[in-house]
């Protein structure tokens, strides 16, 4: 399977919504679980909990709330870039 990152115009359209609807925490682990679904085809729920995830959707919601840095976009698919199959498998077969 193919490595798929999120691309910045997705992330930019998307992450604004995500947070006036559902709040900082809920879209971080929402546009997580879609990078997670775009490589893997499963999604969150579907692999073990790990502190791996939970700090990547920690990180994300920090970026999100601190909001001084102009390059939120960028620092949110630096941490999505991380998610790649070699990164689900690791998972899963862990």
């Amino acid at each position: 399977m193919a490595t798929y990152k999120m691309s910045k115009k997705t992330v930019s359209e998307k992450l604004p919504s995500l947070i006036k609807k559902y709040g900082a925490r809920k879209a971080a682990r929402t546009i997580v679980n879609a990078q997670v679904f775009a490589v893997s085809g499963m999604g969150l729920d579907s692999l073990p909990d790990t502190a791996e995830i939970c700090n990547m959707v920690d990180e994300i919601e920090g970026i999100i709330e601190s909001e001084i840095s102009s390059n939120v976009i960028d620092e949110v698919l630096e941490i999505l870039s991380q998610i790649d199959t070699n990164f689900v498998e690791e998972l899963v077969f862990s």
